[in-house]
Protein backbone atom coordinates (compact mmCIF):
# COMPACT_ATOMS: atom_id res chain seq x y z
CA UNK A 1 0.00 0.00 0.00
CA UNK A 2 1.43 3.44 -0.89
CA UNK A 3 1.88 6.11 1.75
CA UNK A 4 2.18 9.88 1.79
CA UNK A 5 3.70 12.57 3.97
CA UNK A 6 1.24 13.41 6.76
CA UNK A 7 -0.47 16.72 7.42
CA UNK A 8 1.31 17.03 10.75
CA UNK A 9 4.71 16.56 9.13
CA UNK A 10 3.94 19.21 6.53
CA UNK A 11 2.91 21.53 9.37
CA UNK A 12 6.21 20.89 11.16
CA UNK A 13 8.28 21.37 8.00
CA UNK A 14 6.52 24.62 7.13
CA UNK A 15 7.80 26.15 10.37
CA UNK A 16 11.37 25.45 9.25
CA UNK A 17 10.85 26.72 5.73
CA UNK A 18 9.43 29.99 7.06
CA UNK A 19 12.99 30.95 8.07
CA UNK A 20 14.53 30.26 4.65
CA UNK A 21 15.12 32.89 1.96
CA UNK A 22 12.76 32.22 -1.00
CA UNK A 23 15.70 32.20 -3.46
CA UNK A 24 16.85 28.80 -2.22
CA UNK A 25 13.46 27.14 -2.67
CA UNK A 26 12.78 28.59 -6.12
CA UNK A 27 15.49 30.22 -8.25
CA UNK A 28 18.27 27.98 -6.94
CA UNK A 29 16.22 24.88 -7.80
CA UNK A 30 15.33 26.31 -11.20
CA UNK A 31 19.00 26.80 -12.06
CA UNK A 32 19.86 23.31 -10.79
CA UNK A 33 17.07 21.84 -12.90
CA UNK A 34 18.40 23.41 -16.14
CA UNK A 35 21.99 22.40 -15.23
CA UNK A 36 23.43 25.90 -15.09
CA UNK A 37 27.12 25.71 -16.08
CA UNK A 38 29.96 26.70 -13.74
CA UNK A 39 32.54 29.24 -14.88
CA UNK A 40 30.71 30.15 -18.10
CA UNK A 41 27.28 31.29 -19.24
CA UNK A 42 24.44 29.88 -21.30
CA UNK A 43 21.26 31.39 -22.63
CA UNK A 44 18.39 31.04 -20.14
CA UNK A 45 15.09 32.92 -19.95
CA UNK A 46 14.91 33.33 -16.20
CA UNK A 47 11.14 33.62 -15.96
CA UNK A 48 10.59 30.47 -18.01
CA UNK A 49 13.07 28.42 -15.99
CA UNK A 50 11.73 29.50 -12.61
CA UNK A 51 8.05 29.23 -13.63
CA UNK A 52 8.50 25.51 -14.27
CA UNK A 53 9.42 25.09 -10.59
CA UNK A 54 6.71 27.48 -9.39
CA UNK A 55 4.00 25.74 -11.40
CA UNK A 56 5.00 22.27 -10.25
CA UNK A 57 5.56 22.87 -6.55
CA UNK A 58 4.01 26.21 -5.56
CA UNK A 59 0.73 26.29 -7.50
CA UNK A 60 -1.34 25.40 -4.44
CA UNK A 61 -4.78 26.78 -5.33
CA UNK A 62 -5.89 26.07 -8.94
CA UNK A 63 -8.36 28.98 -8.75
CA UNK A 64 -5.59 31.45 -7.91
CA UNK A 65 -3.35 32.54 -10.82
CA UNK A 66 -0.32 33.10 -8.59
CA UNK A 67 1.67 30.92 -6.22
CA UNK A 68 2.18 30.18 -2.53
CA UNK A 69 5.68 30.77 -1.15
CA UNK A 70 6.24 29.03 2.19
CA UNK A 71 9.49 30.92 2.74
CA UNK A 72 10.54 33.96 4.76
CA UNK A 73 8.56 37.15 4.27
CA UNK A 74 7.94 40.30 6.26
CA UNK A 75 4.15 39.85 6.16
CA UNK A 76 2.10 36.65 6.26
CA UNK A 77 -0.28 37.81 3.52
CA UNK A 78 2.68 38.25 1.16
CA UNK A 79 3.16 34.48 1.00
CA UNK A 80 0.56 34.46 -1.77
CA UNK A 81 2.53 35.91 -4.68
CA UNK A 82 1.40 37.22 -8.07
CA UNK A 83 1.50 35.26 -11.34
CA UNK A 84 4.48 37.37 -12.50
CA UNK A 85 6.41 36.75 -9.30
CA UNK A 86 9.11 34.83 -11.21
CA UNK A 87 9.78 37.59 -13.73
CA UNK A 88 9.54 40.48 -11.26
CA UNK A 89 10.38 40.08 -7.56
CA UNK A 90 12.28 36.82 -7.83
CA UNK A 91 14.39 37.87 -10.81
CA UNK A 92 15.21 41.19 -9.13
CA UNK A 93 16.25 39.42 -5.91
CA UNK A 94 18.41 36.96 -7.83
CA UNK A 95 20.09 39.66 -9.94
CA UNK A 96 20.70 42.01 -7.01
CA UNK A 97 20.98 40.18 -3.69
CA UNK A 98 22.64 37.06 -5.10
CA UNK A 99 24.55 38.64 -7.99
CA UNK A 100 27.89 37.66 -6.42
CA UNK A 101 27.11 33.97 -7.07
CA UNK A 102 26.47 34.40 -10.83
CA UNK A 103 28.08 35.34 -14.07
CA UNK A 104 25.30 37.45 -15.52
CA UNK A 105 25.90 40.43 -17.81
CA UNK A 106 23.40 43.14 -16.97
CA UNK A 107 20.16 43.19 -19.03
CA UNK A 108 21.03 39.88 -20.71
CA UNK A 109 19.72 36.33 -20.67
CA UNK A 110 23.19 34.88 -20.14
CA UNK A 111 23.54 33.06 -16.82
CA UNK A 112 26.23 30.93 -15.21
CA UNK A 113 27.59 30.00 -11.80
CA UNK A 114 30.79 31.62 -10.65
CA UNK A 115 33.55 29.20 -9.75
CA UNK A 116 33.12 29.92 -6.04
CA UNK A 117 29.28 29.98 -6.08
CA UNK A 118 28.95 27.29 -3.39
CA UNK A 119 31.06 29.27 -0.92
CA UNK A 120 29.24 32.49 -1.85
CA UNK A 121 25.81 30.95 -1.28
CA UNK A 122 27.06 29.50 1.99
CA UNK A 123 28.01 32.99 3.11
CA UNK A 124 24.49 34.19 2.32
CA UNK A 125 23.12 31.34 4.44
CA UNK A 126 25.63 31.95 7.24
CA UNK A 127 24.57 35.57 7.36
CA UNK A 128 21.06 34.29 8.10
CA UNK A 129 22.31 31.57 10.50
CA UNK A 130 20.13 29.12 8.65
CA UNK A 131 21.11 26.39 6.17
CA UNK A 132 18.58 24.88 3.77
CA UNK A 133 16.53 22.32 5.74
CA UNK A 134 16.91 19.40 3.32
CA UNK A 135 14.21 17.11 4.67
CA UNK A 136 11.68 19.90 5.27
CA UNK A 137 12.10 21.22 1.73
CA UNK A 138 11.64 17.69 0.38
CA UNK A 139 8.47 17.28 2.49
CA UNK A 140 6.97 20.36 0.86
CA UNK A 141 8.01 19.50 -2.68
CA UNK A 142 6.80 15.90 -2.42
CA UNK A 143 3.72 16.47 -0.24
CA UNK A 144 1.54 14.71 -2.86
CA UNK A 145 4.10 12.08 -3.86
CA UNK A 146 3.21 8.40 -3.44
CA UNK A 147 5.90 6.32 -1.73
CA UNK A 148 6.41 2.62 -1.08
CA UNK A 149 5.80 1.03 2.29
CA UNK A 150 9.46 0.70 3.17
CA UNK A 151 10.47 4.29 2.40
CA UNK A 152 12.20 6.22 5.19
CA UNK A 153 13.05 9.94 5.56
CA UNK A 154 16.45 9.56 3.91
CA UNK A 155 14.69 8.41 0.74
CA UNK A 156 12.90 11.77 0.49
CA UNK A 157 16.28 13.46 0.72
CA UNK A 158 17.68 11.18 -1.99
CA UNK A 159 14.71 11.86 -4.26
CA UNK A 160 15.34 15.59 -3.90
CA UNK A 161 19.09 15.45 -4.48
CA UNK A 162 18.69 13.22 -7.53
CA UNK A 163 15.94 15.29 -9.15
CA UNK A 164 17.89 18.54 -8.84
CA UNK A 165 21.33 16.96 -9.23
CA UNK A 166 22.64 18.41 -6.00
CA UNK A 167 26.42 18.01 -5.90
CA UNK A 168 28.29 16.67 -2.88
CA UNK A 169 29.86 20.10 -2.37
CA UNK A 170 26.42 21.75 -2.36
CA UNK A 171 25.00 19.09 -0.09
CA UNK A 172 27.81 19.48 2.42
CA UNK A 173 27.95 23.28 2.45
CA UNK A 174 24.39 24.49 1.84
CA UNK A 175 22.05 21.93 3.40
CA UNK A 176 21.16 20.97 6.94
CA UNK A 177 20.72 17.16 6.97
CA UNK A 178 18.85 17.10 10.31
CA UNK A 179 15.57 15.20 10.19
CA UNK A 180 12.91 16.13 12.75
CA UNK A 181 9.89 13.86 12.55
CA UNK A 182 6.50 14.13 14.17
CA UNK A 183 5.21 10.89 15.71
CA UNK A 184 2.87 10.18 12.78
CA UNK A 185 4.90 11.54 9.90
CA UNK A 186 3.28 9.34 7.26
CA UNK A 187 -0.28 8.35 6.36
CA UNK A 188 -2.05 6.32 3.73
CA UNK A 189 -3.78 9.13 1.84
CA UNK A 190 -2.43 12.34 0.28
CA UNK A 191 -2.90 15.63 2.04
CA UNK A 192 -6.26 17.14 1.10
CA UNK A 193 -6.60 20.70 -0.14
CA UNK A 194 -8.83 21.55 2.82
CA UNK A 195 -6.18 20.33 5.28
CA UNK A 196 -3.44 22.26 3.48
CA UNK A 197 -5.49 25.47 3.51
CA UNK A 198 -5.98 24.95 7.25
CA UNK A 199 -2.19 25.23 7.56
CA UNK A 200 -1.36 28.00 5.12
CA UNK A 201 -4.58 30.02 4.90
CA UNK A 202 -6.52 30.91 1.77
CA UNK A 203 -5.44 32.63 -1.41
CA UNK A 204 -6.73 36.19 -1.89
CA UNK A 205 -9.58 35.15 -4.18
CA UNK A 206 -10.39 31.73 -2.76
CA UNK A 207 -14.06 30.86 -2.69
CA UNK A 208 -15.02 29.60 0.77
CA UNK A 209 -15.68 25.92 1.30
CA UNK A 210 -19.47 25.65 1.15
CA UNK A 211 -20.31 22.70 3.37
CA UNK A 212 -20.28 24.27 6.83
CA UNK A 213 -22.88 23.85 9.57
CA UNK A 214 -23.60 25.95 12.64
CA UNK A 215 -21.21 25.54 15.57
CA UNK A 216 -22.68 28.15 17.95
CA UNK A 217 -24.51 31.46 18.21
CA UNK A 218 -24.10 33.92 21.07
CA UNK A 219 -26.42 36.94 21.39
CA UNK A 220 -25.58 39.76 23.78
CA UNK A 221 -28.05 42.56 24.58
CA UNK A 222 -30.21 41.52 21.69
CA UNK A 223 -33.77 40.21 21.82
CA UNK A 224 -35.71 39.03 24.87
CA UNK A 225 -32.66 37.98 26.91
CA UNK A 226 -29.52 39.77 28.04
CA UNK A 227 -27.50 36.82 26.74
CA UNK A 228 -28.22 33.69 24.69
CA UNK A 229 -25.69 30.95 23.97
CA UNK A 230 -26.86 28.27 21.56
CA UNK A 231 -24.61 25.35 20.63
CA UNK A 232 -26.61 22.91 18.51
CA UNK A 233 -26.17 19.21 18.15
CA UNK A 234 -24.41 17.85 15.11
CA UNK A 235 -27.63 16.25 13.87
CA UNK A 236 -30.85 17.40 15.59
CA UNK A 237 -31.62 20.29 17.92
CA UNK A 238 -35.08 21.01 19.33
CA UNK A 239 -36.01 24.34 20.92
CA UNK A 240 -39.11 24.57 23.06
CA UNK A 241 -40.70 27.03 25.46
CA UNK A 242 -43.65 29.34 25.99
CA UNK A 243 -44.78 32.01 23.54
CA UNK A 244 -42.86 35.28 23.23
CA UNK A 245 -39.67 33.99 24.88
CA UNK A 246 -37.54 33.93 21.73
CA UNK A 247 -37.85 30.68 19.75
CA UNK A 248 -38.46 32.38 16.41
CA UNK A 249 -35.99 35.11 17.35
CA UNK A 250 -33.32 32.45 17.86
CA UNK A 251 -34.13 30.73 14.55
CA UNK A 252 -33.79 34.06 12.73
CA UNK A 253 -30.35 34.49 14.36
CA UNK A 254 -29.38 30.95 13.30
CA UNK A 255 -30.39 31.70 9.71
CA UNK A 256 -28.40 34.95 9.69
CA UNK A 257 -25.31 33.35 11.21
CA UNK A 258 -25.33 30.75 8.43
CA UNK A 259 -26.14 33.08 5.51
CA UNK A 260 -25.21 36.63 6.61
CA UNK A 261 -28.55 37.80 5.25
CA UNK A 262 -31.89 38.43 6.96
CA UNK A 263 -34.81 36.51 5.49
CA UNK A 264 -36.70 39.77 5.04
CA UNK A 265 -34.22 42.56 4.41
CA UNK A 266 -36.18 45.16 6.34
CA UNK A 267 -36.59 43.01 9.44
CA UNK A 268 -33.17 42.41 11.04
CA UNK A 269 -32.84 41.51 14.70
CA UNK A 270 -32.46 44.63 16.82
CA UNK A 271 -30.36 45.27 19.93
CA UNK A 272 -32.05 46.23 23.17
CA UNK A 273 -32.80 49.98 23.08
CA UNK A 274 -30.97 50.52 26.37
CA UNK A 275 -27.84 48.62 25.30
CA UNK A 276 -24.57 50.50 25.27
CA UNK A 277 -23.06 50.91 21.77
CA UNK A 278 -20.36 48.31 22.40
CA UNK A 279 -22.55 45.80 24.29
CA UNK A 280 -24.86 44.59 21.52
CA UNK A 281 -23.21 41.86 19.48
CA UNK A 282 -23.83 38.56 17.71
CA UNK A 283 -20.99 36.05 17.87
CA UNK A 284 -21.17 32.84 15.90
CA UNK A 285 -19.07 30.06 14.49
CA UNK A 286 -19.56 27.82 11.46
CA UNK A 287 -17.63 24.61 10.98
CA UNK A 288 -16.59 22.67 7.90
CA UNK A 289 -14.92 19.44 9.00
CA UNK A 290 -12.02 20.43 11.24
CA UNK A 291 -12.15 24.05 10.13
CA UNK A 292 -13.99 26.40 12.49
CA UNK A 293 -14.34 30.07 11.64
CA UNK A 294 -15.64 32.42 14.30
CA UNK A 295 -17.11 35.88 13.83
CA UNK A 296 -18.30 38.73 16.01
CA UNK A 297 -20.78 41.18 14.49
CA UNK A 298 -21.13 44.60 16.13
CA UNK A 299 -24.25 46.70 15.66
CA UNK A 300 -23.63 50.01 13.88
CA UNK A 301 -26.15 52.44 15.32
CA UNK A 302 -25.66 54.93 12.48
CA UNK A 303 -26.33 52.57 9.56
CA UNK A 304 -28.66 50.37 11.65
CA UNK A 305 -26.83 47.27 10.41
CA UNK A 306 -24.76 44.46 11.88
CA UNK A 307 -21.14 44.73 10.74
CA UNK A 308 -19.02 41.59 10.15
CA UNK A 309 -15.37 42.64 9.73
CA UNK A 310 -13.83 39.30 8.69
CA UNK A 311 -13.82 37.62 5.29
CA UNK A 312 -15.75 34.37 5.03
CA UNK A 313 -13.48 31.37 4.37
CA UNK A 314 -16.11 28.74 5.09
CA UNK A 315 -19.72 29.06 3.97
CA UNK A 316 -22.84 27.19 4.96
CA UNK A 317 -24.12 24.32 2.88
CA UNK A 318 -27.65 24.40 1.52
CA UNK A 319 -29.95 26.01 4.13
CA UNK A 320 -33.76 25.70 4.07
CA UNK A 321 -35.86 27.61 6.59
CA UNK A 322 -39.57 26.77 6.96
CA UNK A 323 -41.12 29.68 8.82
CA UNK A 324 -44.15 29.77 11.10
CA UNK A 325 -46.34 31.59 8.54
CA UNK A 326 -45.84 29.06 5.74
CA UNK A 327 -43.15 31.05 3.94
CA UNK A 328 -39.71 29.60 3.18
CA UNK A 329 -36.18 30.88 2.70
CA UNK A 330 -33.49 29.09 0.71
CA UNK A 331 -29.72 29.63 0.70
CA UNK A 332 -27.74 27.94 -2.07
CA UNK A 333 -23.93 28.26 -1.83
CA UNK A 334 -23.58 27.33 -5.51
CA UNK A 335 -24.99 30.75 -6.44
CA UNK A 336 -22.94 32.70 -3.91
CA UNK A 337 -20.62 34.27 -6.48
CA UNK A 338 -23.00 34.98 -9.34
CA UNK A 339 -22.63 38.62 -10.31
CA UNK A 340 -26.33 39.22 -10.93
CA UNK A 341 -27.07 38.14 -7.35
CA UNK A 342 -24.06 39.68 -5.66
CA UNK A 343 -26.14 41.86 -3.33
CA UNK A 344 -28.37 39.08 -1.99
CA UNK A 345 -28.19 35.31 -2.13
CA UNK A 346 -31.33 34.43 -0.14
CA UNK A 347 -34.44 33.31 -1.98
CA UNK A 348 -37.57 34.21 -0.02
CA UNK A 349 -40.83 32.43 -0.90
CA UNK A 350 -44.11 33.78 0.43
CA UNK A 351 -46.68 31.05 1.00
CA UNK A 352 -48.41 31.52 -2.36
CA UNK A 353 -45.03 31.57 -4.17
CA UNK A 354 -44.22 28.09 -2.88
CA UNK A 355 -47.28 26.88 -4.78
CA UNK A 356 -47.40 29.17 -7.81
CA UNK A 357 -43.72 29.94 -8.39
CA UNK A 358 -41.17 32.69 -7.79
CA UNK A 359 -39.92 35.25 -10.30
CA UNK A 360 -37.30 37.97 -10.20
CA UNK A 361 -38.40 41.42 -9.05
CA UNK A 362 -38.81 42.59 -12.66
CA UNK A 363 -40.92 39.46 -13.43
CA UNK A 364 -38.70 38.67 -16.45
CA UNK A 365 -37.05 35.52 -15.13
CA UNK A 366 -38.45 32.42 -13.43
CA UNK A 367 -36.54 31.34 -10.34
CA UNK A 368 -38.86 28.54 -9.27
CA UNK A 369 -41.87 27.07 -11.10
CA UNK A 370 -43.68 26.27 -7.87
CA UNK A 371 -45.18 23.11 -6.42
CA UNK A 372 -48.19 22.89 -8.72
CA UNK A 373 -46.17 23.17 -11.94
CA UNK A 374 -43.11 21.18 -10.86
CA UNK A 375 -45.15 18.28 -9.51
CA UNK A 376 -46.71 17.64 -12.92
CA UNK A 377 -43.59 18.39 -14.99
CA UNK A 378 -41.50 16.07 -12.78
CA UNK A 379 -44.14 13.34 -13.03
CA UNK A 380 -44.39 13.62 -16.81
CA UNK A 381 -40.80 14.58 -17.58
CA UNK A 382 -39.52 11.05 -18.01
CA UNK A 383 -35.90 10.30 -17.26
CA UNK A 384 -34.95 14.00 -17.09
CA UNK A 385 -36.98 14.62 -13.94
CA UNK A 386 -37.16 11.07 -12.62
CA UNK A 387 -34.98 11.77 -9.58
CA UNK A 388 -36.94 14.88 -8.59
CA UNK A 389 -40.26 13.07 -8.80
CA UNK A 390 -38.95 10.04 -6.95
CA UNK A 391 -37.59 12.32 -4.21
CA UNK A 392 -40.91 14.15 -3.95
CA UNK A 393 -43.03 10.99 -3.73
CA UNK A 394 -40.64 9.45 -1.20
CA UNK A 395 -40.67 12.57 0.98
CA UNK A 396 -44.47 12.79 0.86
CA UNK A 397 -44.81 9.17 1.95
CA UNK A 398 -42.43 9.66 4.87
CA UNK A 399 -44.18 12.83 6.04
CA UNK A 400 -47.62 11.19 5.95
CA UNK A 401 -49.81 11.22 9.10
CA UNK A 402 -49.41 7.50 9.90
CA UNK A 403 -48.42 4.11 8.52
CA UNK A 404 -51.98 3.48 7.33
CA UNK A 405 -52.35 6.95 5.78
CA UNK A 406 -49.48 7.22 3.31
CA UNK A 407 -49.61 10.13 0.88
CA UNK A 408 -49.65 8.99 -2.75
CA UNK A 409 -50.13 11.02 -5.93
CA UNK A 410 -53.51 10.65 -7.63
CA UNK A 411 -54.56 11.60 -11.16
CA UNK A 412 -54.29 15.35 -11.87
CA UNK A 413 -57.56 17.13 -12.66
CA UNK A 414 -59.12 20.52 -13.24
CA UNK A 415 -61.05 22.43 -10.61
CA UNK A 416 -63.55 25.24 -10.99
CA UNK A 417 -62.21 28.67 -11.96
CA UNK A 418 -58.68 27.40 -12.67
CA UNK A 419 -57.44 26.54 -16.16
CA UNK A 420 -54.56 24.48 -14.85
CA UNK A 421 -54.42 20.79 -14.09
CA UNK A 422 -53.95 20.38 -10.35
CA UNK A 423 -51.98 17.52 -8.73
CA UNK A 424 -54.05 15.36 -6.42
CA UNK A 425 -53.48 13.15 -3.40
CA UNK A 426 -55.09 9.73 -3.33
CA UNK A 427 -57.31 9.43 -0.25
CA UNK A 428 -59.55 6.52 0.86
CA UNK A 429 -62.55 8.60 -0.23
CA UNK A 430 -61.07 9.73 -3.60
CA UNK A 431 -58.41 11.90 -5.21
CA UNK A 432 -58.27 15.37 -3.63
CA UNK A 433 -56.70 18.36 -5.48
CA UNK A 434 -53.79 19.55 -3.36
CA UNK A 435 -55.07 23.13 -3.42
CA UNK A 436 -58.17 21.92 -1.57
CA UNK A 437 -56.32 19.83 1.01
CA UNK A 438 -56.39 20.61 4.72
CA UNK A 439 -53.97 23.13 6.27
CA UNK A 440 -51.90 20.37 7.87
CA UNK A 441 -51.58 18.44 4.62
CA UNK A 442 -50.62 21.61 2.76
CA UNK A 443 -47.93 22.37 5.34
CA UNK A 444 -46.30 18.97 4.84
CA UNK A 445 -46.69 19.14 1.04
CA UNK A 446 -44.94 22.50 1.00
CA UNK A 447 -42.16 21.26 3.29
CA UNK A 448 -41.58 18.13 1.21
CA UNK A 449 -41.56 20.11 -2.05
CA UNK A 450 -39.21 22.82 -0.79
CA UNK A 451 -36.72 20.24 0.55
CA UNK A 452 -36.68 18.41 -2.79
CA UNK A 453 -36.58 21.61 -4.85
CA UNK A 454 -33.83 23.29 -2.80
CA UNK A 455 -31.53 20.27 -2.82
CA UNK A 456 -31.99 19.37 -6.49
CA UNK A 457 -31.71 23.03 -7.51
CA UNK A 458 -28.38 23.12 -5.68
CA UNK A 459 -27.19 20.08 -7.61
CA UNK A 460 -28.25 21.73 -10.88
CA UNK A 461 -26.62 25.06 -9.98
CA UNK A 462 -23.41 23.29 -8.97
CA UNK A 463 -23.31 21.47 -12.29
CA UNK A 464 -23.84 24.69 -14.27
CA UNK A 465 -21.07 26.45 -12.33
CA UNK A 466 -18.80 23.38 -12.49
CA UNK A 467 -18.59 23.29 -8.72
CA UNK A 468 -18.53 20.32 -6.40
CA UNK A 469 -21.94 20.10 -4.68
CA UNK A 470 -22.04 20.91 -1.00
CA UNK A 471 -21.88 18.09 1.51
CA UNK A 472 -24.26 19.65 4.01
CA UNK A 473 -27.98 20.38 4.16
CA UNK A 474 -29.24 22.44 7.09
CA UNK A 475 -32.97 22.46 7.81
CA UNK A 476 -34.65 25.01 10.10
CA UNK A 477 -38.36 24.57 10.88
CA UNK A 478 -40.42 26.85 13.11
CA UNK A 479 -43.59 25.48 14.76
CA UNK A 480 -43.27 22.15 13.01
CA UNK A 481 -46.54 21.03 14.61
CA UNK A 482 -48.62 23.81 13.00
CA UNK A 483 -52.00 22.45 11.78
CA UNK A 484 -51.07 18.81 12.60
CA UNK A 485 -53.42 16.68 14.70
CA UNK A 486 -51.95 14.95 17.82
CA UNK A 487 -51.37 11.58 16.14
CA UNK A 488 -49.41 13.27 13.35
CA UNK A 489 -47.36 15.30 15.85
CA UNK A 490 -46.45 12.03 17.57
CA UNK A 491 -44.48 10.80 14.50
CA UNK A 492 -43.29 14.00 12.83
CA UNK A 493 -39.67 14.34 14.02
CA UNK A 494 -38.43 10.86 13.02
CA UNK A 495 -40.38 11.16 9.76
CA UNK A 496 -38.76 14.50 8.98
CA UNK A 497 -35.26 13.27 9.89
CA UNK A 498 -35.65 10.21 7.66
CA UNK A 499 -36.97 12.32 4.77
CA UNK A 500 -33.94 14.65 4.94
CA UNK A 501 -31.50 11.75 5.33
CA UNK A 502 -32.93 9.91 2.31
CA UNK A 503 -32.76 13.06 0.22
CA UNK A 504 -29.04 13.52 0.93
CA UNK A 505 -27.88 10.00 1.65
CA UNK A 506 -24.12 10.63 1.67
CA UNK A 507 -23.93 12.69 4.87
CA UNK A 508 -25.73 13.65 8.06
CA UNK A 509 -27.89 16.81 7.87
CA UNK A 510 -28.16 19.38 10.64
CA UNK A 511 -31.75 20.07 11.71
CA UNK A 512 -33.06 22.86 14.00
CA UNK A 513 -36.72 22.58 15.09
CA UNK A 514 -38.78 24.93 17.29
CA UNK A 515 -42.00 23.64 18.84
CA UNK A 516 -44.61 24.23 21.54
CA UNK A 517 -45.85 20.67 21.45
CA UNK A 518 -44.99 17.98 24.03
CA UNK A 519 -46.09 15.40 21.44
CA UNK A 520 -43.42 16.63 19.02
CA UNK A 521 -40.87 16.22 21.81
CA UNK A 522 -42.20 12.74 22.48
CA UNK A 523 -41.84 11.85 18.81
CA UNK A 524 -38.11 12.54 19.04
CA UNK A 525 -37.50 10.15 21.96
CA UNK A 526 -36.86 6.96 19.93
CA UNK A 527 -34.07 8.56 17.87
CA UNK A 528 -32.66 11.15 20.29
CA UNK A 529 -28.93 10.62 20.96
CA UNK A 530 -27.24 12.79 23.59
CA UNK A 531 -23.93 12.66 21.71
CA UNK A 532 -25.22 14.26 18.49
CA UNK A 533 -28.59 15.82 19.45
CA UNK A 534 -29.56 18.71 21.76
CA UNK A 535 -32.71 19.94 23.49
CA UNK A 536 -33.05 23.59 24.54
CA UNK A 537 -35.81 25.09 26.66
CA UNK A 538 -36.68 28.77 26.92
CA UNK A 539 -38.08 29.78 30.27
CA UNK A 540 -38.52 32.69 32.67
CA UNK A 541 -36.64 33.14 35.91
CA UNK A 542 -38.22 36.18 37.48
CA UNK A 543 -38.20 38.71 34.67
CA UNK A 544 -35.19 37.16 32.88
CA UNK A 545 -35.41 34.84 29.86
CA UNK A 546 -33.10 31.82 30.20
CA UNK A 547 -32.07 29.42 27.42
Amino acid sequence: MPWFVSVEQVKKSLRSLAKLHPFFGTAFLAFKRVKLPVGRTTYIVFSQAVNVVLEKYYRVDPSYPGFYSPFRTSKAEEKWVAPRYGSTSLQRITSDTFSDAFIHPKNSSEWGWREDYVQTLREHLDAEHNLIPLFDLAVWLYRHHSFDDNVNPSDLNSLFTQEFEITSAELQSLFNPTVELVSSWQEYHPIRDSDLFDLIGFSPNTQPLSDAALEFVRLEQCGPADSFFYKPGDRLTIITGDNSLGKTFLLEAIWWALTWEWVEMDQPLMPKPAAEPTEALISFGIRSGKRLQEFTAIYDWESLEWQIPRKRTVAAGVVLYGRFDGSFAVWDPATLFRKERAERNTLYFRRNEVWDGLRTADKKRVICNGLLSDWLSWERGGETHQKNYRDLVGSLQLLSPALDEKFAPGRPRRIASDAREIPTLSMPYGDIPVTLASAGVKRMLALAYMMVWAWNEHLANSSLARLKPSEKLILIVDEVEAHLHPRWQRVIVPALMEAVSRLVVSFEPQVHIATHSPLVLASAEPLFNDEIDKLYHLGLEGDTVIL
